[in-house]
């Protein structure tokens, strides 16, 4: 088991598209409470959220001590 809690992001969506984009996490802006769950036996290092919903751990790059985060894409199609 593990604690996680929910974080905020910083998101743009695709030009003329308003149902995809790009965003980033932003550590320290945190929303709602932790939560306990199980870590994933098929891989060990991810959790289920939701039945449509997966969580895994990033680790960001440093740069003249600033931390990048990779970017990952989101999408609201039904």
């Amino acid at each position: 088991m593990v604690e996680i809690r929910k974080i905020g992001a910083e998101s743009v969506n695709d030009g003329g598209l308003s149902m995809t984009g790009d965003c980033v996490p932003r550590p320290g802006h945190y929303i709602g409470e932790p939560m306990r769950k199980a870590v994933s036996d098929y891989d060990g290092q991810s959790v289920k959220i939701a039945s449509y919903a997966i969580a895994s751990k990033i680790e960001p790059r440093e740069v003249a001590g600033v931390k990048l985060f990779p970017v990952d894409h989101w999408t609201a199609y039904a």
